[in-house]
C-alpha cells in the first residue's frame, strides 16, 4: 500500500486544468495507509508530508521509481555503494553516523542503499534509454568511428593525404603535418555534439555510408580557415553500438533527456500549484504534462 501511494504522488500526478490557482485536495484523507506499531499513517498525511518536501523530494521520489523500474541492481552497483560508504565513514569518521541521521536517513545502510546506490543507478539511466531508442538516437547524434587530421596549412595536409593514400601510417602522418591540440589521429568515437569538427565539416561524415573509407581529398572549412584528412573507420553506429552507446550517452545533455523521457513513460503529472511552479522554476525540462 506504501508504495502505491508513493507511485501516486510522485509519479503519476494530475493536469492543473488550466487553473493559475489550482491546489491538490486528497479525498478521503483520514483513510489509512499503513500502519507502524501503534501509529497509523493517513492519506492526509502522506501527501502534507510530500507537498511540504516541494519539488526536490518530489523530483527525488520520481527519480527511485523510474530507476527501480528501470535499471537493474547489479553486484558491481552494490559493491560501488558499498565502497562509497567505507570512504565516507573513513572521512567523518564517529560523526558519519550523526551526518547520516541529519540527511534523514535511518542508518548507514539506509543511507547506502537510498543514497548512495539511487546515485549510482541514476547515472546508468542514459545507457538504457539510448539502448531501448539506439536508432532514433543515432539518427539524432550520428556517432562515427573516425581518424582525423586537423591542420592549417593546406600543404600539410595534401602531404599527409598522398602519403596515408600510399600506406602510410595515419597516426603518424598526423603526428608529421597535423596539429595535434584537438585530433591525434588515433581512432576515435565523435557524435554531433561530442566532436570540435566545424559543422560543415561534420555534415559532409554524415552524408557518407562507406566504412574503411578514406576521404580521397582534403576537406576544407571556410570559416576556421582549417584543413582535414579524415578516415572513416565505421559509418555504421550498429557496427560498434556499445562505444556508441558509451559516447551518446557522455553528451551533457543526456541525463536531463533520458530522466524526461521516462517522466513521460510513467505519466508524470502535477496535481498542485505550488509544487508545479517550485519545479518549473527549478527543473522546467521536468514538466512534461
Amino acid at each position: 500500500m506504501k508504495k502505491l501511494w508513493t507511485l501516486a504522488l510522485a509519479a503519476g500526478l494530475l493536469a492543473l486544468s488550466g487553473c493559475s490557482d489550482a491546489v491538490a485536495e486528497i479525498s478521503n484523507g483520514s483513510e489509512v495507509v499503513f500502519s507502524v506499531g501503534d501509529r497509523s499513517v493517513t492519506r492526509e498525511d502522506m501527501f502534507t508530508t510530500y507537498k511540504s518536501s516541494g519539488a526536490s523530494y518530489i523530483i527525488q521520489e520520481a527519480t527511485r521509481y523510474i530507476v527501480d523500474q528501470e535499471v537493474e541492481t547489479t553486484e558491481e552497483m552494490e559493491k560501488q555503494a558499498q565502497e562509497e560508504l567505507d570512504n565516507f565513514k573513513n572521512t567523518y569518521g564517529d560523526q558519519s553516523e550523526s551526518y547520516i541521521k541529519l540527511g534523514g536517513y535511518q542508518d548507514e545502510n539506509d543511507y547506502r542503499d537510498r543514497y548512495l546506490l539511487l546515485n549510482i543507478k541514476t547515472k546508468q539511466l542514459p545507457y538504457v534509454f539510448i539502448k531501448d531508442n539506439f536508432k532514433s538516437q543515432a539518427e539524432k547524434y550520428h556517432p562515427m568511428k573516425v581518424q582525423i587530421l586537423e591542420t592549417t596549412e593546406l600543404g600539410n595536409a595534401q602531404s599527409a593525404l598522398e602519403a596515408i593514400k600510399n600506406g602510410g601510417d595515419f597516426e603518424e602522418n598526423v603526428t608529421a603535418y597535423g596539429d595535434t591540440t584537438n585530433f591525434k589521429g588515433e581512432a576515435e568515437i565523435i557524435t554531433s555534439q561530442t566532436t570540435s569538427l566545424p559543422e560543415s565539416i561534420f555534415e559532409q561524415l554524415k552524408k557518407n555510408t562507406k566504412s574503411d573509407y578514406l576521404f580521397d581529398e582534403v576537406l576544407s572549412d571556410t570559416t576556421t580557415g582549417k584543413y582535414y584528412v579524415i578516415r572513416v573507420i565505421h559509418a555504421d553506429p550498429n557496427d560498434f553500438k556499445e562505444e556508441a552507446i558509451e559516447a551518446m550517452a557522455s553528451i551533457s545533455t543526456m541525463q536531463t533527456t533520458a530522466f524526461t523521457h521516462y517522466l513521460k513513460k510513467y505519466d508524470f503529472r502535477i496535481y498542485d500549484i505550488d509544487i508545479y511552479q517550485d519545479i518549473n522554476e527549478s527543473q522546467p525540462d521536468y514538466i512534461v504534462q
